[in-house]
Parts: structure tokens; sequence; C-alpha cells
């Protein structure tokens, strides 16, 4: 049942706030739910399942808070030489790349062809077009980029379910998402098959799919929740994004609050301050940014310097990493002015010890060029729920100490 709306330094109307996990969630990891796997590197961390079409065929989707665009892989991409072969692609290929016997003209390889699109989809779920009885196809496409490289997605619509086939969750039709048949070499070795935008539009302005389906009035109201579980070792997901509603179930949202976004296509916000314990270590307003593509946190170069300091931390030669004194000077929080409110982590958020009383540091340093001086990760969300608002404003609230998902 729906509960009061929490008190917020937002604007806005009122977000229920529920605990009923009838409600539109996506869990995220976990051995005991099978349909979620875990992925490495690229967008590594938030890995869900949806399922595409009529009949509904499954994708495992990598949430992205820097891109719109749900897209999956085309069954017309390209699979490895060997599933021409039956009794290979029978033992060692996915479905769609068995029984074809000749790649489509579309994709063979030119001579000219970009070495960056060389990778494969070979052991990927892929969208069959023909296999369902709702596909609409537009004509037009768009650019998605993964792993710094521009690819092209075929807008189609179809019918959306999240979750998978066998256990479907909010179902919608016509739904309008990507598929794309050129990759880079390195979407090989990831372990998702297409990518799950959640930013509120892209480029293109392209309209997201909770965007989507709070137009199709699917959803009570157009937010998604962002838990990350910091408690991996006992758990069995790593984390939950619920859409449409506040899940009260990880969230204390009696203490949250708003900061309004400086960008579309991205969930970020302005920075005031960097404070240590009670010392400023930085005080220019730079811009922040939600990335679940890391654990780390990024800072800007001239903080980070005074954070070595404060650690009296040195690279390792053999690692390549930052190691220093597990208990710094100054302070053992690290707090963010963001919004109205001043947000903190405790040191061993952002250090782990590696022996002889000595911490590694997983904190970054960020390149000059880089519009984002303060990149927020996983570490940052295990502490603080993020409440993604597609009216344009980002929600932070404290995690509960007390879990109602394990």
């Amino acid at each position: 049942m729906p509960m009061p709306s929490a008190p917020t330094c937002g604007t806005g109307d009122d977000i229920d706030q529920r605990g009923d996990v009838s409600m539109p969630n996506l869990e995220v990891l976990g051995p005991a739910v099978p349909e979620i796997r875990g992925g490495k590197k690229i967008l590594s961390t938030s890995i869900g399942v949806v399922s595409l079409g009529t009949p509904l065929q499954d994708f495992n989707v990598a949430f992205d808070l820097s891109s719109s665009i749900l897209w999956v892989p085309s069954s017309s991409c390209k699979c490895d030489d060997d599933c021409d072969i039956p009794e290979i692609c029978a033992e060692q290929c996915s479905a769609h790349c068995c029984g074809s016997g000749t790649i489509p003209e579309d994709i063979i390889p030119e001579d000219h062809e970009d070495e960056d699109l060389s990778g494969t989809c070979t052991h990927k779920l892929a969208f069959d077009k023909d296999a369902s009885k709702s596909f609409i196809p537009t004509g037009k496409t768009s650019k998605v980029v993964l792993d710094k490289t521009h690819l092209t997605a075929d807008l189609v619509y179809d019918h959306l379910s999240l979750g998978p086939h066998h256990r479907p969750g909010l179902t919608a039709k016509n739904i309008k998402f990507g598929l794309v048949n050129k990759f880079p070499g390195s979407y090989d070795n990831t372990q998702f098959d297409g990518v799950f935008g959640l930013a509120i539009s892209g480029a293109n302005n392209e309209k997201s799919v909770v965007g989507q389906l709070a137009s199709k009035h699917l959803l009570p109201h157009p937010v998604a929740t962002l838990w990350i579980n910091g408690n991996r070792t006992t758990s069995i997901v790593d984390g939950v994004i619920s859409f449409g509603f506040l899940d009260d179930r990880t969230c204390q949202f009696d203490i949250l609050s708003y900061v309004k976004l400086s960008a579309q296509d991205a969930w970020e916000f302005p920075v005031f301050q960097f404070v240590q314990g009670g010392r400023i270590i930085h005080k220019k307003v730079e811009i922040g940014v939600l990335d679940l593509g890391q654990r780390d946190l990024t800072v800007p170069k001239a903080a980070f310097e005074k954070f070595l300091v404060a650690f009296n931390a040195s690279k390792d030669p053999v690692s390549g990493q930052y190691v220093g004194n597990c208990e710094p000077q100054g302070g053992i929080f690290l707090s963010f002015h963001i919004g109205p409110e001043f947000y903190s982590l405790h040191k061993s958020q952002v250090t782990s010890e590696v022996g002889n009383k000595k911490c590694q540091l997983h904190i970054n340093a960020a390149e000059s060029k880089d519009r984002h001086q303060y990149r927020f990760g996983t570490a940052f969300l295990e502490k603080f729920c993020a409440v993604l608002d597609f009216n344009g404003r980002l929600g932070l609230a404290p995690v509960k100490e007390i879990i109602a998902v394990v």
C-alpha cells in the first residue's frame, strides 16, 4: 500500500514510497536470481534482464546512466567463422549464429572497415525480428557509444517486459529501442548483450524507456530508485533498480534531498565543496556525475594530490596503484557538498587493506579535460540511494542499515 510521501528539499509532485515487491523492479546480480549475471570492466556493476518481442526474447542488459537508449544485438550481427560449421555451431555458438550459412551482405567486412568494429556476437543473445509478431521498423537510426566507440542502432518498436520471459514484469507495447549489428572487439569479452540507458534523453533527444513507460501511464511516477548492495558476501543480489516509485525497502526517504540536474544526457550536478574532516580540500564548484562504470571515486587533480598527502600515499611500482597509511591525517570522513546537503563517506569506503598497516586508495584524479571532475561510483551508491527523477532532478537518501531485500 502507498505510504505518505517523504519531505524533500526539491520541488514537484510527491512520489509514492512503497515496499511492494510487485511493483516494477529489476534485481542486479546474484546467484539466487538466475536471470542476472555479473559484468566486468564496461558498465560493470549493474546487469539485469529484460525481454523483447512476441513471443518474448531475453537479454542481459547493462544499466548505463550516461545514455538514454535501450539497445540489443540484431540477429544479423557477425559470428565467428567456426560457426559456419554446423557441428561446432551447435556446441559453441549462440542459436542465431547457426543455420544461416552465410553472413548477410550488409555486414561483410570491407577492406577499409574500421578495426574497432571487429567484434562478434557469437556468444550473445541477439534479437530475431522475424520471430516477433509485434516488430515494427522505423527506417531511422541513432548513434550509441560502447567502450568509447560510436555504433549505429536501427530504431524499432516492439513489446518490452522488465524481466525474463518466464517471469515477466511490467510489460508494454510499442517501446522504441535499437538493434546493433557491428561492435568493437571489446564487446566479445563483456558479460552483457545490450545496454539499458537510464539518462533522461540522449544526443538525438531519444526518450528513455522510463520516459516512454511514464508517457504511457504505466508508471505511477517517472522515477527510478537505484540501490547498490554494499554487503555482497552474504547477499543474493547486488542491488535493485525500482521503477515508478520510491523503494523504501532499501532507502531512508525521511532524509531525502534533491538537486537539479545540469544536463539531460547524464545524471550530473554541481558539487560545491569537498571536505575531509573539517578541512576544505577543494572549494571550486565542479560538475559531478553518477557513474555505474566504476566503483572508485574520482575527484579533481588538485584535491587528489591533497588526498595523497593526507594518506602519505605513493604509487606502488608493481601494481601501479596508490598505497598509503590506513589512518589519514585530518579526519576519516570525506564529505561532498551537493545541493543543500553534505554527503559523507568513511575512509574505509575508499580504501582497502593490503597488509603491514597499509591501504590501497580507491580514489582517482580526474583528467583536466573531463567535464565531470567528480565521478561518484558504486562505492558512493552503497551508502546513498539515488532517485532518478526524469523531471530533471536527482534525489539522494541514506541506505537503510537493515535491508528488506537480501
